[in-house]
Formats: structure tokens, sequence, C-alpha cells
């Protein structure tokens, strides 16, 4: 109905962002997934963590992100826009994820009145995580979300995470020189002003 706005619900996305990295074991998805061990461990020690504290990191990372990758759907199942089409009631989706305080989520992190209505794009996934969530220690939590906050900000922190990140592209893009400082200064610009600026125009 497009005279309605839906809240569209996913399972949010893994490091890697496709399942084959994380399950398959030719030669190229090894390579990619053992970069990506390599980035967690070099950020983590970069942000300050003793090499003991972001190899355990790392670990739950993987452990975690390995374990969703497990439901995740498929390159080509993720096209499927049809099958992404999936209707709940918020009585629907509390009662088949259980694991999250959803009123909580939507009116006091999102500042929103909890909608009657969400279209869930990955059920399987968001069950998935609804069932891992209660077996999770704090520490392993908190493990998790320290490596998020700390890959997010990694693109405006010092050279040495842009190196780590830049290493870990060599592997997953193949490009094999860096973009100049003014470049990068230029696309953060833009990123973090082009709608406002568009408005002018």
């Amino acid at each position: 109905n497009s005279d309605e706005y839906a809240m569209y619900l996913s399972g949010g996305s893994m490091g890697l962002n496709d399942r084959d990295y994380y399950l398959e074991n030719d030669p190229r998805n090894t390579e990619v997934r053992e970069a990506y061990r390599k980035l967690i461990s070099s950020q983590l020690t970069n942000a300050g963590f003793s090499a003991d504290t972001a190899a355990r990191i790392m670990n739950t990372v993987m452990e975690i992100e390995t374990a969703m990758a497990r439901d995740a759907k498929t390159r080509e199942e993720s096209r499927d826009i049809p099958e992404m089409y999936n209707p709940y009631t918020i009585a629907q989706v509390k009662k088949e994820f259980p694991a999250v305080n959803w009123d909580k989520f939507f009116v006091e992190t999102m500042g929103i009145q909890t909608p009657d209505t969400i279209i869930v794009t990955d059920p399987k996934v968001l069950a998935t995580a609804s069932r891992m969530m209660p077996t999770l220690s704090d520490r392993e939590i908190k493990d998790y979300y320290l490596w998020e906050y700390v890959s997010q900000a990694s693109s405006k922190l010092s050279d040495d995470f842009t190196m780590a990140n830049f290493e870990f592209n060599k592997v997953m893009s193949g490009v094999q020189e860096l973009r100049p400082l003014w470049k990068r200064s230029l696309a953060a610009t833009e990123g973090a002003l082009g709608e406002a600026v568009g408005q002018l125009y």
C-alpha cells in the first residue's frame, strides 16, 4: 500500500556481509575469513586492548557471526524481494522473537511508538538471534559491542586504523593503493553533509 509507511525489521548484517565467507572452506573464502580475523585483532590492539583481550573478542565475534551466517540468506535468496515481505503484527514479533524488549526498543531506542505491524525481512535470522541472545554471557555481549564500536569508529581515527582497514580491503576488493588523504577527507565530508548541502540546491 503506497499510501502507508511501513516499519521494516531485518536480521542486521554480519561483518563480512555474506554467509559463504564464514561457512565455505575454499581458498578464497578462507583467505577473506582469515583477513577479517586479523582486522578485528589489529583494530582492537590499535584501540588499546592487549593482544590476549583482542584475541578473545575476535573469537567471540567470529563465533556469533558464524552462528548467524548459518541461517542467513544466500546471495540468491537475498535478491528475492517477495520472500522478504513478511508482515507481522507486533504481537507476533514479541512471540516469535522474545529475547528483545520490543516496546523498549521502539520507544526508548528509536524514539517512536511501537508500530502495530512490522515487515520482517528475515525471520529465520531473527529467530536465531533471539535463541542465541539468552545463551551469551555479559562478557560475550560486551565483547561483541566493543568490536562494533571500534569498527564503526575506525575510519575516523588514526593512521594505524586506516592502514588496518586498507590491508583488509586489499584482500576483499584487490585495491592496491590507498586513496590520498584529501580524497578521503572530501568523501567523509560529503558523506556527513551530502543531504544537507543537497537541500540548498
